[in-house]
């Protein structure tokens, strides 16, 4: 009783300090990414999208990268994050694993200054994927909390999921966002078919886009000035890097709430898709060098198809032998 009503007598102070933390999130405050990390190619990378008109979501969320190794996602609360982000990354560098990571930068002692009631380790939001298959989520205890004082809309969601597919890391996070929004990042990259990392990241924020999740903000008509409602944010990027730390594709949707961004996304990715294809699988090994025949993207020789120069001298000879039995046998022999 008496935790319950001193509560309700903080409830004013939380809702106004609610307010002002929200006043100062200018750019990933409601947001929601996908990261990933290939063990096979040691390519690393991320997609998303977030309700902030004019501004970069890849700039916001695409924290810390370790090219080759690893890669840290921050979102939510993003202001003063300097020495949580500089910590992040020399963890990251030294080859500390991620649940390590999200403990250290999640200290009270490193992030723990408080703006208005809330500290900020409990109003942050991390994702951190390696090339070991290693992961690892934190969303703030005290997000549901700071958005249901602040915000004017049906029960968002605040949460992450992680965890590996094949070759294959992740980790999906999103708050202030719709109810199934996590879940489908997460059962769309697990379940896609697609040829690379970053076919699955494009394959799963496409399809927040296209089930009518995504940012809340976004999506109820009328809540935020400008935008036209529903669609999952204003803007939206792509980005994934090769192990010596050159793009192998880079994309960022800048919005103005006029568009649908994953849409953009999409016909952008479509377009380098286009020039960039899928690689072709390895052939076998012993395997000739000239091309075989494929079907469903599955090397298939043909029976007559030589695969080695000795099985050439072989058949060769096979069909003069042939060839002179047959001619023997009809008119000389």
């Amino acid at each position: 009783f008496f935790f319950a009503s001193t509560m309700i007598r903080l409830l004013p102070a939380i809702a106004c300090a609610a307010v002002l933390v929200l006043s100062q999130c200018h750019f990933a405050c409601a947001t929601f990414t996908i990261g990933g990390a290939d063990t096979a190619t040691h390519q690393i990378g991320a997609a998303g999208a977030s309700c902030v008109v004019n501004h970069s979501i890849y700039n916001a969320t695409y924290a810390v990268a370790v090219p080759g190794s690893s890669l840290l996602l921050a979102q939510a609360a993003t202001e003063d994050r300097v020495q949580v982000l500089d910590m992040g990354r020399t963890l990251l560098q030294k080859g500390t694993a991620p649940d390590a990571v999200i403990k250290a930068i999640t200290d009270p002692a490193l992030d723990g200054a408080f703006f208005a009631v809330f500290p900020y380790y409990t109003v942050r939001q991390y994702g951190v994927v390696d090339v070991k298959g290693r992961t690892a989520g934190y969303t703030g205890p005290l997000l549901d909390l700071l958005y249901a004082t602040a915000v004017s809309l049906p029960k968002t969601d605040q949460s992450h999921r992680h965890g590996t597919t094949g070759s294959y890391a992740y980790s999906a996070q999103g708050n202030v966002v719709t109810k199934r929004t996590v879940q489908t990042l997460q059962s769309t990259f697990v379940g896609s078919s697609g040829c690379d990392l970053a076919d699955r990241l494009m394959e799963a924020v496409d399809a927040v886009s296209t089930a009518g999740e995504g940012d809340a903000r976004c999506i109820v008509d009328g809540f935020t000035a400008g935008v036209h409602a529903p669609i999952p944010g204003t803007g939206a990027y792509l980005h994934v890097e090769n192990p010596d730390g050159t793009d192998l594709v880079h994309i960022d949707v800048v919005g103005d709430g006029t568009f649908n961004p994953v849409k953009r996304l999409r016909e952008e990715y479509d377009a380098w898709r286009a020039k960039h294809p899928c690689p072709l699988p390895e052939w076998p090994s012993g395997a000739p060098v000239f091309p075989p025949t494929w079907d469903h993207g599955a090397e298939v020789y043909p029976p007559w198809w030589p695969s080695s120069a000795s099985t050439v001298v072989a058949r060769f000879a096979l069909l003069i032998c042939c060839t002179i039995a047959v001619i023997c046998g009809l008119e000389f022999c």
